[in-house]
């Protein structure tokens, strides 16, 4: 059996801006743009529009990350700012709503449990 290549991802602003903005699934409001990936765990950065709203969802593998980068978001009731950093536990219901006027930029990571 071949071992597995392992290749970091250095990826600067541009090269960020280039990759195609595509809709999470059961998030189609919300753009992300996909960073890296390994099996089921992700890392990428996601786009809430102002006034849009993630529903409470949960992630039954996955322990869900998430950094606000610009705007602010409330989260489970609290309001984030950049800078902000969440944990949600793989199972655990949450939502993600934009709370500003200019929406967030939020860099999130799922690290699959399974």
């Amino acid at each position: 059996m071949k071992a597995q290549e392992v290749v970091p991802v250095l990826l600067d602003d541009e090269q960020i801006a280039q990759l195609p903005a595509k809709r999470l699934r059961g998030m189609e409001s919300t753009p992300s743009k996909l960073l890296w990936r390994s099996g089921d765990s992700v890392a990428g950065v996601m786009y809430v529009e102002a006034g849009h709203e993630l529903m409470p969802h949960r992630h039954p593998h996955a322990n869900h990350h998430a950094w606000v980068v610009e705007g602010r978001c409330e989260v489970l009731g609290r309001i984030l700012g950049p800078g902000s950093y969440v944990h949600i536990p793989a199972g655990v219901d949450h939502d993600i709503v934009a709370a500003g006027p200019e929406g967030a930029t939020i860099f999130y990571l799922y690290v699959d449990e399974a």
